[in-house]
């Protein structure tokens, strides 16, 4: 991500909010909010007229680093999507991270039912929103 920033900060001209990221990022420090510098509505869109190619190649390397563990589940049932769970790498929740890593429903129920609200802890399954609706178990 550093050499990402460092980059825009090139392409881009001295910006506070990147020359921000790029002192905590040297100095080994919880960076937050990084994400949204790329976002079509972020801070970067505004600078970056005249280089719009090189930005948005900028912008995917940048969700590609941020964006790092993520898990999907499938209906027990019919096979179709149940659910799914993204987080990036700059999530203060390690519980959450540490029980997605294996893809384990069940830790997640455990730590926060709404994190996995497709996932029946009696049956010890997922299921989409369809199959749910009819489930015996519906959730709390």
């Amino acid at each position: 991500m550093l050499a990402v920033l460092r980059e825009t900060q090139l392409r881009a001209g001295h910006d506070p909010e990147i020359a921000r990221y790029i002192a905590e990022l040297e100095d080994e420090e919880p960076v937050r909010g990084i994400s949204g510098l790329f976002l079509p509505t972020g801070p970067l869109q505004a600078i970056a007229e005249g280089w719009g190619d090189a930005f948005l190649e900028l912008a995917d390397r940048a969700d590609a680093i941020v964006m790092v563990n993520e898990d999907s589940w499938a209906c027990h049932i019919c096979r179709e999507d149940a659910g799914s769970l993204s987080l990036s790498e700059t999530d203060e929740r390690r519980d959450v991270w540490d029980a997605l890593a294996p893809g384990r429903a069940d830790l997640l129920y455990a730590i926060d039912p709404e994190l996995v609200p497709w996932w029946c802890p009696e049956c010890r399954r997922s299921y989409c929103a369809d199959h749910r609706a009819g489930h015996p178990h519906p959730p709390a």
